[in-house]
């Protein structure tokens, strides 16, 4: 954006491109005839809507009420001067997991101090919490491994089967003692 470029005008309606635009869709930069850009910001369905359910779904709000949203007042405290000379009323995209964590934390300290939480007892540590339910979209590999086997291996190879010559015949004596066995082990002693 220009150097003469301003953000608002306190000129009023004059046609001449001055004004405040943010939408909850996203629309490319404008520039306008003075040579002016202007970055439209995505207000609601991306730097509120992220950080308000994080913080929701992190501490159990079950009952929503307008303050939880008025917590969101956070991001504006995000936005920088260099932001402001850029046209934007928000923060840039890229930095939408700062602005959603911030805006996360706001809300579980809002819904601790107000009574409104579900989740007890109150973390002490409230950043690793929320940290802890923030999306990773880092996954493990889902690749199987694979194995190559030496080709001596995958050859068909002949196998003999060794057999045993057949136990000598059983005698009296050997009947008795198998009788006295548990019926398991008797039976494989028959065979």
């Amino acid at each position: 954006m220009g150097s003469g470029c301003k953000l608002y005008s306190d000129k009023g309606r004059d046609g001449q491109g001055h004004g405040i635009f943010a939408s909850g869709s996203p629309f490319k930069k404008v520039t306008l005839a003075d040579g002016c850009t202007f970055h439209p910001g995505q207000g609601n369905n991306a730097c509120v809507i992220l950080g308000v359910a994080l913080g929701i779904i992190t501490c159990g709000v079950r009952h929503i009420s307008d303050n939880i949203f008025l917590t969101a007042q956070a991001v504006a405290d995000m936005v920088t001067e260099e932001h402001l000379a850029e046209g934007r009323l928000y923060p840039p995209l890229g930095s939408i997991r700062e602005v959603s964590f911030k805006i996360a934390m706001k809300i579980v300290d809002y819904a601790y101090e107000h009574g409104i939480a579900a989740w007890y007892p109150e973390p002490k540590d409230k950043e690793a919490f929320v940290l802890s339910h923030v999306y990773n979209s880092d996954y493990d590999s889902f690749t199987l491994d694979s194995y190559t086997w030496p080709k001596e291996a995958m050859k068909v190879q002949d196998v003999q089967l060794l057999l045993h010559p057949p136990p000598p015949p059983l005698v009296s004596s050997s009947l008795r003692e198998i009788h006295k066995t548990p019926p398991c082990l008797a039976h494989l002693l028959l065979i």
